[in-house]
């Protein structure tokens, strides 16, 4: 019997991949001499305006609900894989 999805797994999972998320954005601002936070400031405008809590607040909502979602659909077996190409 496969062991159950653990509640400090899906929070380590879903911590890396708030932070690998990000990765992408921050390289094409720093590539193009615009603020690093400028995309987390525009996610902001999913919750009123653009701003940088606001922007955080959202980051972190979205990667906590897809995190659990993931956790709790992906197989067992290769799910760091599985992961990887659900994020692609």
């Amino acid at each position: 019997m496969a062991p159950r999805t653990q509640p400090r797994d899906v929070a380590v999972a879903v911590g890396v991949a708030a932070v690998v998320s990000g990765a992408p954005s921050t390289v094409h601002a720093l590539c193009t001499d615009r603020s690093s936070l400028a995309s987390t400031r525009a996610a902001g405008t999913l919750l009123g305006r653009a701003s940088l809590p606001r922007g955080l607040a959202a980051h972190a909502a979205l990667s906590l609900s897809w995190g659990v979602v993931l956790a709790f659909l992906l197989p067992r077996r290769h799910r760091a894989g599985f992961g990887l190409l659900a994020g692609a």
